[in-house]
Protein backbone atom coordinates (compact mmCIF):
# COMPACT_ATOMS: atom_id res chain seq x y z
CA UNK A 1 0.00 0.00 0.00
CA UNK A 2 1.30 3.53 -1.05
CA UNK A 3 1.71 6.21 1.60
CA UNK A 4 2.24 10.08 0.63
CA UNK A 5 3.83 13.04 1.42
CA UNK A 6 2.07 15.37 3.75
CA UNK A 7 3.85 18.21 1.12
CA UNK A 8 0.94 17.62 -1.35
CA UNK A 9 -1.64 18.45 1.18
CA UNK A 10 -0.09 21.19 1.91
CA UNK A 11 -0.72 22.15 -1.39
CA UNK A 12 -3.76 20.29 -2.19
CA UNK A 13 -6.22 20.43 0.57
CA UNK A 14 -8.27 23.61 2.27
CA UNK A 15 -7.65 23.58 5.61
CA UNK A 16 -10.56 23.43 7.77
CA UNK A 17 -10.73 27.53 9.18
CA UNK A 18 -10.43 28.29 5.59
CA UNK A 19 -6.74 29.48 5.39
CA UNK A 20 -6.02 27.69 2.03
CA UNK A 21 -7.61 27.97 -1.05
CA UNK A 22 -7.47 24.95 -3.40
CA UNK A 23 -5.28 24.46 -5.62
CA UNK A 24 -4.33 22.46 -8.79
CA UNK A 25 -1.68 19.82 -8.43
CA UNK A 26 -0.13 17.23 -10.10
CA UNK A 27 1.58 15.24 -7.66
CA UNK A 28 0.87 11.94 -5.52
CA UNK A 29 0.67 12.84 -2.51
CA UNK A 30 -2.12 13.30 0.69
CA UNK A 31 -2.20 11.92 4.70
CA UNK A 32 -2.85 9.71 6.32
CA UNK A 33 -5.93 9.96 8.40
CA UNK A 34 -3.88 9.65 11.67
CA UNK A 35 -1.93 12.20 10.31
CA UNK A 36 -4.64 14.50 9.42
CA UNK A 37 -6.70 12.96 13.08
CA UNK A 38 -3.59 14.47 15.09
CA UNK A 39 -3.96 18.24 14.23
CA UNK A 40 -5.50 20.47 16.43
CA UNK A 41 -6.44 23.97 14.86
CA UNK A 42 -5.40 26.99 16.95
CA UNK A 43 -8.44 29.92 17.03
CA UNK A 44 -6.87 32.87 15.59
CA UNK A 45 -6.48 36.34 16.40
CA UNK A 46 -7.62 38.85 13.48
CA UNK A 47 -4.55 41.08 13.71
CA UNK A 48 -4.56 43.84 11.14
CA UNK A 49 -1.87 45.88 11.84
CA UNK A 50 0.79 45.93 8.90
CA UNK A 51 4.54 44.60 10.43
CA UNK A 52 7.48 47.07 10.31
CA UNK A 53 9.75 46.14 7.32
CA UNK A 54 6.92 43.92 5.47
CA UNK A 55 6.10 45.04 1.94
CA UNK A 56 4.00 43.25 -0.26
CA UNK A 57 5.39 43.81 -4.02
CA UNK A 58 3.39 42.14 -6.25
CA UNK A 59 -0.08 40.82 -6.03
CA UNK A 60 -0.92 37.63 -9.14
CA UNK A 61 -3.96 38.33 -11.06
CA UNK A 62 -4.14 34.66 -12.65
CA UNK A 63 -3.64 36.58 -15.98
CA UNK A 64 -0.65 37.03 -15.06
CA UNK A 65 0.14 33.95 -12.77
CA UNK A 66 -1.27 32.11 -10.13
CA UNK A 67 0.23 30.25 -6.84
CA UNK A 68 4.02 31.08 -7.78
CA UNK A 69 7.01 29.12 -6.68
CA UNK A 70 9.78 30.84 -4.93
CA UNK A 71 12.01 32.99 -6.31
CA UNK A 72 15.48 33.50 -7.79
CA UNK A 73 17.47 36.94 -7.41
CA UNK A 74 19.95 37.60 -10.41
CA UNK A 75 21.38 41.16 -9.99
CA UNK A 76 18.92 43.48 -9.42
CA UNK A 77 16.15 41.64 -10.59
CA UNK A 78 13.74 38.85 -9.23
CA UNK A 79 12.14 36.24 -11.73
CA UNK A 80 9.84 33.22 -11.02
CA UNK A 81 7.49 30.64 -12.19
CA UNK A 82 3.84 30.01 -11.30
CA UNK A 83 1.83 26.45 -11.04
CA UNK A 84 -0.90 28.09 -12.59
CA UNK A 85 -2.65 31.61 -14.52
CA UNK A 86 -1.67 32.69 -17.94
CA UNK A 87 -3.59 32.10 -21.11
CA UNK A 88 -3.53 28.56 -20.65
CA UNK A 89 -3.78 28.45 -16.75
CA UNK A 90 -0.85 25.88 -16.78
CA UNK A 91 1.80 28.36 -15.43
CA UNK A 92 4.15 31.62 -16.68
CA UNK A 93 7.73 32.55 -16.04
CA UNK A 94 8.00 36.34 -14.94
CA UNK A 95 10.89 39.30 -13.92
CA UNK A 96 10.58 41.79 -11.97
CA UNK A 97 12.64 44.94 -10.30
CA UNK A 98 13.68 44.02 -6.40
CA UNK A 99 11.10 47.23 -5.49
CA UNK A 100 8.16 45.55 -7.50
CA UNK A 101 8.65 47.88 -10.17
CA UNK A 102 8.32 46.46 -14.19
CA UNK A 103 6.51 43.26 -13.51
CA UNK A 104 7.04 41.08 -17.01
CA UNK A 105 5.82 37.95 -18.47
CA UNK A 106 8.72 36.85 -19.73
CA UNK A 107 6.91 33.52 -20.97
CA UNK A 108 3.43 32.05 -20.81
CA UNK A 109 4.72 28.18 -20.64
CA UNK A 110 0.74 27.52 -22.93
CA UNK A 111 2.94 27.90 -25.88
CA UNK A 112 5.62 25.79 -24.83
CA UNK A 113 5.30 21.92 -23.91
CA UNK A 114 6.09 22.73 -20.77
CA UNK A 115 2.88 22.54 -17.53
CA UNK A 116 2.47 23.82 -14.20
CA UNK A 117 6.43 24.24 -12.88
CA UNK A 118 6.14 23.04 -9.36
CA UNK A 119 9.68 24.57 -8.03
CA UNK A 120 12.01 27.59 -7.88
CA UNK A 121 13.91 28.81 -11.24
CA UNK A 122 17.77 27.89 -11.20
CA UNK A 123 20.07 29.72 -12.71
CA UNK A 124 22.96 28.64 -14.37
CA UNK A 125 25.06 29.55 -17.40
CA UNK A 126 23.01 32.72 -18.41
CA UNK A 127 19.86 30.80 -18.24
CA UNK A 128 16.85 29.41 -16.44
CA UNK A 129 16.36 25.98 -15.82
CA UNK A 130 13.27 24.69 -13.45
CA UNK A 131 11.35 21.20 -13.88
CA UNK A 132 7.16 20.87 -14.75
CA UNK A 133 5.31 18.10 -13.21
CA UNK A 134 3.68 17.34 -16.31
CA UNK A 135 3.67 18.13 -20.13
CA UNK A 136 6.69 16.99 -22.26
CA UNK A 137 6.79 14.64 -25.19
CA UNK A 138 5.33 11.96 -22.76
CA UNK A 139 3.04 13.62 -20.12
CA UNK A 140 4.83 13.11 -17.11
CA UNK A 141 6.78 15.91 -16.94
CA UNK A 142 10.35 17.24 -17.45
CA UNK A 143 13.13 19.85 -17.29
CA UNK A 144 13.17 22.69 -19.58
CA UNK A 145 15.52 25.78 -19.88
CA UNK A 146 14.78 29.53 -21.28
CA UNK A 147 16.95 32.35 -21.78
CA UNK A 148 16.35 35.37 -19.17
CA UNK A 149 14.27 37.21 -21.49
CA UNK A 150 12.27 33.95 -21.86
CA UNK A 151 13.20 33.26 -25.38
CA UNK A 152 14.89 30.07 -26.84
CA UNK A 153 12.85 27.87 -24.82
CA UNK A 154 14.57 24.41 -24.48
CA UNK A 155 13.28 20.68 -23.66
CA UNK A 156 15.82 19.48 -21.73
CA UNK A 157 14.78 16.21 -20.48
CA UNK A 158 11.16 14.20 -21.33
CA UNK A 159 10.49 11.62 -18.68
CA UNK A 160 8.97 8.77 -19.44
CA UNK A 161 6.62 7.51 -16.82
CA UNK A 162 8.74 4.11 -16.27
CA UNK A 163 12.00 3.39 -14.06
CA UNK A 164 13.59 6.64 -14.90
CA UNK A 165 10.63 8.55 -13.25
CA UNK A 166 8.01 11.09 -14.01
CA UNK A 167 6.16 14.32 -12.18
CA UNK A 168 9.43 15.98 -11.22
CA UNK A 169 8.62 18.66 -8.28
CA UNK A 170 11.98 19.30 -6.40
CA UNK A 171 14.06 21.95 -7.15
CA UNK A 172 17.25 21.54 -9.72
CA UNK A 173 20.75 21.69 -8.26
CA UNK A 174 23.38 21.56 -10.61
CA UNK A 175 27.14 21.39 -10.42
CA UNK A 176 29.38 21.81 -13.44
CA UNK A 177 27.26 21.59 -16.04
CA UNK A 178 25.18 18.31 -15.13
CA UNK A 179 21.44 19.06 -13.45
CA UNK A 180 20.87 16.27 -10.60
CA UNK A 181 17.20 15.93 -9.36
CA UNK A 182 14.22 13.67 -7.74
CA UNK A 183 10.84 12.69 -9.70
CA UNK A 184 8.26 11.74 -7.20
CA UNK A 185 6.66 9.40 -9.09
CA UNK A 186 6.58 7.22 -12.00
CA UNK A 187 3.78 4.14 -12.03
CA UNK A 188 2.94 1.17 -10.02
CA UNK A 189 6.34 -0.33 -9.51
CA UNK A 190 8.65 2.74 -9.08
CA UNK A 191 7.92 5.44 -6.62
CA UNK A 192 10.18 8.20 -7.42
CA UNK A 193 13.76 8.35 -8.49
CA UNK A 194 16.90 10.10 -8.53
CA UNK A 195 18.41 11.24 -11.94
CA UNK A 196 21.15 13.57 -13.72
CA UNK A 197 21.21 15.28 -17.01
CA UNK A 198 23.26 17.45 -18.75
CA UNK A 199 22.12 21.18 -18.75
CA UNK A 200 22.35 20.75 -22.69
CA UNK A 201 19.60 17.35 -22.07
CA UNK A 202 22.53 15.24 -23.42
CA UNK A 203 23.77 12.20 -20.55
CA UNK A 204 20.80 11.35 -18.98
CA UNK A 205 21.01 9.21 -16.00
CA UNK A 206 18.39 7.27 -13.80
CA UNK A 207 20.95 6.73 -10.67
CA UNK A 208 18.50 5.82 -8.34
CA UNK A 209 14.86 3.87 -8.28
CA UNK A 210 12.41 3.53 -5.43
CA UNK A 211 10.24 0.79 -5.70
CA UNK A 212 7.07 0.36 -4.25
CA UNK A 213 6.87 -2.79 -3.48
CA UNK A 214 9.67 -1.83 -0.61
CA UNK A 215 9.39 1.01 1.47
CA UNK A 216 12.93 0.67 3.50
CA UNK A 217 14.93 2.76 0.39
CA UNK A 218 11.98 5.28 1.56
CA UNK A 219 9.55 6.76 -1.55
CA UNK A 220 8.72 9.92 -2.75
CA UNK A 221 11.40 12.09 -2.68
CA UNK A 222 9.32 15.17 -3.39
CA UNK A 223 12.20 17.86 -2.30
CA UNK A 224 15.49 18.44 -4.18
CA UNK A 225 19.07 17.59 -3.67
CA UNK A 226 22.25 18.84 -1.43
CA UNK A 227 25.65 17.50 -2.50
CA UNK A 228 28.81 18.05 -0.54
CA UNK A 229 31.21 15.87 -0.27
CA UNK A 230 30.80 13.81 -3.37
CA UNK A 231 27.58 12.77 -2.47
CA UNK A 232 24.37 13.82 -3.14
CA UNK A 233 21.47 14.03 0.21
CA UNK A 234 18.25 13.87 0.26
CA UNK A 235 15.28 13.11 1.84
CA UNK A 236 11.83 11.00 0.71
CA UNK A 237 8.56 12.13 2.34
CA UNK A 238 7.22 8.64 3.30
CA UNK A 239 9.01 4.94 3.94
CA UNK A 240 11.52 4.10 5.45
CA UNK A 241 11.65 1.67 8.33
CA UNK A 242 9.10 4.12 10.63
CA UNK A 243 7.27 5.13 7.49
CA UNK A 244 7.65 8.53 7.64
CA UNK A 245 10.39 9.39 5.13
CA UNK A 246 14.48 8.73 5.06
CA UNK A 247 17.28 11.05 4.68
CA UNK A 248 19.65 9.49 2.50
CA UNK A 249 22.76 9.72 0.31
CA UNK A 250 24.29 8.51 -2.65
CA UNK A 251 27.97 9.48 -5.24
CA UNK A 252 26.94 11.15 -7.79
CA UNK A 253 27.64 8.32 -10.41
CA UNK A 254 24.50 6.71 -8.46
CA UNK A 255 26.49 4.27 -6.37
CA UNK A 256 26.54 3.59 -2.48
CA UNK A 257 22.55 4.54 -1.87
CA UNK A 258 22.65 4.75 2.07
CA UNK A 259 19.78 5.58 4.12
CA UNK A 260 21.13 7.43 6.79
CA UNK A 261 18.03 8.54 8.97
CA UNK A 262 14.37 7.67 9.27
CA UNK A 263 12.06 9.68 10.67
CA UNK A 264 9.72 9.00 13.21
CA UNK A 265 6.13 10.02 13.78
CA UNK A 266 7.02 12.26 16.62
CA UNK A 267 9.82 13.66 14.56
CA UNK A 268 7.21 14.25 11.39
CA UNK A 269 7.61 14.12 7.35
CA UNK A 270 10.14 16.00 5.70
CA UNK A 271 8.65 18.17 3.64
CA UNK A 272 11.29 20.33 2.04
CA UNK A 273 15.20 20.59 1.00
CA UNK A 274 17.94 20.51 3.22
CA UNK A 275 19.94 23.56 4.07
CA UNK A 276 23.63 22.46 5.14
CA UNK A 277 25.62 24.22 7.42
CA UNK A 278 28.24 26.84 6.49
CA UNK A 279 31.21 23.53 7.81
CA UNK A 280 29.05 21.19 6.20
CA UNK A 281 28.53 19.06 8.67
CA UNK A 282 25.12 19.90 9.70
CA UNK A 283 21.78 19.96 7.53
CA UNK A 284 18.78 22.21 8.71
CA UNK A 285 15.30 21.28 7.51
CA UNK A 286 11.77 21.22 8.57
CA UNK A 287 8.85 18.40 9.01
CA UNK A 288 6.08 19.47 8.14
CA UNK A 289 3.94 17.41 11.05
CA UNK A 290 5.06 15.63 14.25
CA UNK A 291 6.61 17.42 17.23
CA UNK A 292 5.21 17.96 20.37
CA UNK A 293 1.99 19.51 19.36
CA UNK A 294 1.74 17.91 15.93
CA UNK A 295 1.98 21.09 13.42
CA UNK A 296 5.90 20.70 12.46
CA UNK A 297 9.05 21.34 13.92
CA UNK A 298 12.49 22.57 12.83
CA UNK A 299 15.13 20.37 13.33
CA UNK A 300 19.25 19.67 12.94
CA UNK A 301 21.04 16.69 12.60
CA UNK A 302 24.74 15.54 11.51
CA UNK A 303 25.29 14.98 8.08
CA UNK A 304 26.09 11.60 8.82
CA UNK A 305 23.09 11.00 10.18
CA UNK A 306 23.43 11.22 13.76
CA UNK A 307 23.01 13.98 16.72
CA UNK A 308 18.89 14.24 15.37
CA UNK A 309 18.39 17.88 17.59
CA UNK A 310 14.64 19.27 17.70
CA UNK A 311 15.50 23.31 17.45
CA UNK A 312 11.91 24.24 17.70
CA UNK A 313 8.09 22.80 17.87
CA UNK A 314 5.47 24.86 16.33
CA UNK A 315 2.19 25.36 18.68
CA UNK A 316 -0.44 26.76 16.63
CA UNK A 317 0.31 30.93 17.34
CA UNK A 318 3.81 30.96 15.53
CA UNK A 319 2.96 29.03 13.05
CA UNK A 320 2.18 25.37 11.73
CA UNK A 321 2.61 23.10 8.78
CA UNK A 322 6.58 25.15 7.84
CA UNK A 323 6.71 25.10 4.45
CA UNK A 324 10.15 26.04 2.23
CA UNK A 325 13.54 24.99 2.75
CA UNK A 326 15.37 26.84 5.31
CA UNK A 327 17.78 29.95 4.51
CA UNK A 328 20.46 30.39 6.76
CA UNK A 329 22.45 33.09 6.90
CA UNK A 330 25.13 33.36 9.71
CA UNK A 331 23.85 31.59 12.61
CA UNK A 332 20.60 32.85 11.85
CA UNK A 333 17.81 30.34 10.10
CA UNK A 334 14.83 31.91 8.45
CA UNK A 335 11.48 30.31 7.11
CA UNK A 336 7.82 30.27 6.77
CA UNK A 337 4.80 28.57 8.40
CA UNK A 338 2.59 27.53 5.83
CA UNK A 339 -0.86 28.39 8.07
CA UNK A 340 -1.18 29.29 11.48
CA UNK A 341 0.01 32.28 13.25
CA UNK A 342 -2.33 34.98 14.51
CA UNK A 343 -4.83 34.58 11.29
CA UNK A 344 -4.40 31.17 10.47
CA UNK A 345 -2.72 32.36 7.14
CA UNK A 346 0.82 31.77 7.93
CA UNK A 347 4.12 33.12 8.89
CA UNK A 348 7.40 34.48 8.43
CA UNK A 349 10.14 33.50 11.12
CA UNK A 350 13.86 33.45 12.38
CA UNK A 351 15.61 30.91 14.51
CA UNK A 352 19.33 30.67 16.03
CA UNK A 353 20.92 27.31 14.76
CA UNK A 354 20.95 26.53 18.23
CA UNK A 355 17.36 26.25 18.67
CA UNK A 356 17.25 29.73 20.92
CA UNK A 357 15.65 32.90 20.13
CA UNK A 358 12.53 32.01 17.43
CA UNK A 359 11.61 35.08 16.66
CA UNK A 360 7.91 35.51 14.67
CA UNK A 361 8.62 38.43 12.51
CA UNK A 362 5.50 38.66 10.46
CA UNK A 363 1.87 37.52 10.39
CA UNK A 364 0.08 36.93 6.88
CA UNK A 365 -3.59 38.21 6.93
CA UNK A 366 -5.05 37.21 3.69
CA UNK A 367 -4.42 41.38 1.84
CA UNK A 368 -0.74 40.68 1.94
CA UNK A 369 -0.55 37.30 1.09
CA UNK A 370 -1.25 33.91 2.54
CA UNK A 371 0.05 30.47 2.86
CA UNK A 372 3.73 31.00 2.32
CA UNK A 373 4.92 27.63 1.37
CA UNK A 374 7.88 28.34 -0.88
CA UNK A 375 11.54 29.06 0.03
CA UNK A 376 13.18 32.55 0.69
CA UNK A 377 16.24 34.03 -0.62
CA UNK A 378 18.42 37.23 0.45
CA UNK A 379 19.99 40.07 -0.80
CA UNK A 380 21.85 42.52 1.62
CA UNK A 381 19.72 42.65 4.79
CA UNK A 382 15.98 41.60 2.56
CA UNK A 383 14.39 38.70 2.43
CA UNK A 384 12.23 37.58 -0.42
CA UNK A 385 9.15 35.51 -0.95
CA UNK A 386 6.23 34.18 -2.56
CA UNK A 387 2.46 33.36 -1.10
CA UNK A 388 0.43 31.01 -2.66
CA UNK A 389 -2.57 32.24 -2.09
CA UNK A 390 -3.69 35.95 -0.76
CA UNK A 391 -3.38 39.28 -1.88
CA UNK A 392 -5.62 41.81 -4.00
CA UNK A 393 -7.05 38.83 -5.99
CA UNK A 394 -6.43 35.88 -3.82
CA UNK A 395 -3.94 34.55 -6.68
CA UNK A 396 -0.38 34.88 -4.52
CA UNK A 397 2.08 37.34 -3.71
CA UNK A 398 5.40 38.65 -3.98
CA UNK A 399 6.76 40.26 -1.05
CA UNK A 400 9.95 41.19 0.76
CA UNK A 401 10.82 41.64 4.65
CA UNK A 402 13.57 44.15 5.64
CA UNK A 403 16.03 42.20 8.36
Amino acid sequence: MKTVSLCSLLLSFVFLNGCLSPVKVFGTATATAADKASVSSPTPTPVTTPTPGFTSLHSFNSTDGNHPKGVTLIGSTVYGATQNGGSGDVGILYSMGMDGSNFNIILDLNSTPALYPQAELMYYGGKLYNTQVTGGNWGYGGVFSVNLDGSAFQDVYDFTGDINGANPAGSLLVSGSTIYGTSDGSNTAYCGSIYKVGTDGTGFSNLHSFPCSSSVDGYYPYSGLVLTGGYLYGTTSSGGPNGHGVLFRIQTNGSGYTLIHSFSGAQGTPTANLTLSADSQTFYGICGSGGTNSVGLIYSIGIGGTGFTSLHNFSGSDGWYPGGSLLISGSTLYGTATAGGSTGRGSLFSVATDGTNFTKLHDFIGSDGANPISSLQISGSILYGVTDAGGANSYGTVYQYQL
